[in-house]
């Protein structure tokens, strides 16, 4: 009888040493798993809490969710009914959840990030992957402080901030509009003559001025900013008075776009808006003194020229912009055993900003590039028909590092019947000297480019270039590609 009492009591014991963690004896201890990913909880919204908890059947839960009051370091309840709780202030919520069952009950944690619920554009650019993109010593967050969003309909604005010791006389960097993220939002849009619009309040003591920097390898307009003018400050700039909303309006049409930006997986494509701004009040640079700023940006959007009539949207003339070349045009990628990527570090002339720079991953005795003149008429419509091999001289300058200095060139048409395609002979451009950075200009009549068969037309929708024998450490730029009269 001692030794059965014993273990009675040991039993009891062991029972009472476990109260702190599970209560109860005798039955299976329930057990609590959160999902691994879940979503944020939005200011003045029902959270579901079935989007962070695994529920499992026969499981009883009760719920305590607060939140730490910063400014008071006081912590604060949060009523949670059904499974929901709704937070009112944009604090982090500490959720704990008590799950019991046989006998048993089980208590774990989580904390649930806060944010505002803001107008969709507002989410994507404080967050949303590239088009959240910003300068380093940016920071942005949402915000929905009356005062500090424009109009009546706003449900959200952008607070944007800078701390750091860089004077940044370029300007910094806030906003990326891409087609990555933004393309769902904007496809809808008219961009045959658009302009970006958004409103900026400035609470500073100084003025801001903004510019948009394009970077759009499809028609050769990159990196303009406050070093690159088109048609000077006046209108490249927007200055924004302290204290005061200023209305900021960007025509695209006047800068050469009208097509939506282009982004594609394999970054031969990544085209955006960079939305630049400079305060007027950082110190000189190469000071490295810190400072800090923050101002306001609401109602970003795209929207027709006709909206604001004032706005001069007249396209700069061609000799104004730069790099327009065929070099620019989409890749075939499936055709060609090279790989083109833009080097803004090698261009040939004033009026180019990068080249097209070919490397060989899978060199061969027969190097070629394709360039695909049908699909930017017809999905990007950055040029406005495919060129025109009837007559004329097709040119471009070519800088080779190992690789054979040659050029053919070989011109792609539709056959009579409209589908078959047809190719041209393949034909050896003239090729000139050098220049002293090694640029040499290739040039060719088209009028050599002769079909084997009949064509429908002689508007090439492809372009082929050769070269000759290459290795992994070959190298050829292609610059200012385009046909001339």
């Amino acid at each position: 009888m001692p030794n059965k009492i014993g273990k009675l009591r040991w039993a009891s014991l062991t029972c009472l040493l476990a109260l702190p963690l599970l209560s109860g004896c005798g039955g299976t201890a329930p057990t609590i798993s959160f999902e691994e990913s879940y979503p944020y909880a939005y200011v003045n919204e029902a959270y579901d809490i079935h989007d962070v908890l695994d529920v499992v059947d026969g499981v009883s839960y009760s719920f305590d969710a607060s939140y730490q009051d910063y400014y008071t370091m006081s912590d604060v309840a949060i009523p949670v009914s059904d499974f929901s709780f709704t937070q009112t202030v944009k604090f982090d919520v500490h959720l704990i959840v008590s799950a019991s069952s046989g006998g048993f009950t089980r208590k774990k944690s989580v904390d649930i990030p806060v944010k505002y619920a803001g107008d969709p554009i507002d989410v994507l650019l404080e967050t949303g992957a590239m088009s959240g993109w910003a300068d380093p010593g940016v920071n942005k967050e949402i915000t929905q402080d009356s005062d500090k969003m424009h109009g009546d309909d706003s449900k959200s604005a952008l607070s944007i901030s800078y701390i750091g010791s860089n004077a940044y006389e370029w300007g910094t960097c806030v906003l990326s509009l891409n087609n990555f993220r933004l393309a769902p939002l904007w496809s809808d849009k008219d961009w045959s003559n658009a302009i970006l619009t958004f409103w900026v309040y400035n609470p500073n003591e100084k003025p801001l001025d903004f510019q948009l920097r394009l970077v759009d390898n499809l028609t050769g307009l990159l990196n303009m900013d406050w070093t690159k003018q088109l048609d000077g400050a006046e209108y490249r700039q927007v200055s924004c008075a302290p204290g005061v909303w200023t209305h900021v309006l960007f025509s695209l049409h006047k800068l050469g776009v009208d097509h939506l930006l282009t982004f594609t997986e394999d970054e031969s494509r990544h085209d955006e808006f960079l939305v630049k701004e400079r305060y007027e009040g950082a110190p000189d640079s190469g000071n490295d003194k810190v400072y800090s700023y923050r101002f306001y940006v609401d109602g970003v959007d795209v929207v027709p020229a006709s909206t604001y009539p004032e706005v001069d949207t007249a396209r700069v003339t061609s000799d104004e912009l730069p790099d327009k070349g065929l070099e620019n045009v989409p890749l075939d990628t499936g055709w060609q055993n090279s790989v083109g990527t833009y080097d803004y570090d090698a261009y040939m002339g004033a009026v180019s900003d990068c080249s097209l720079r070919l490397t060989f991953p899978h060199p061969a005795s027969k190097n070629f590039l394709v360039l695909n003149p049908e699909l930017a008429v017809e999905g990007y419509k950055t040029l406005t028909a495919v060129p025109d091999f009837t007559s004329g001289t097709l040119q471009g300058y070519f800088m080779f590092n190992d690789i054979s200095a040659s050029v053919s060139a070989q011109a792609i048409y539709y056959g009579s019947n409209g589908t078959d395609w047809v190719s041209s002979e393949t034909v050896a451009m003239n090729l000139g000297s050098k220049d002293d950075k090694g640029w040499q200009l290739a040039t060719l009549d088209v009028a050599k480019l002769t079909p084997t068969a009949a064509v429908k037309s002689k508007g090439a929708i492809r372009i082929c270039f050769y070269f000759g024998s290459a290795n992994l450490l070959s190298v050829i730029h292609l610059d200012t590609v385009k046909l001339v009269a």
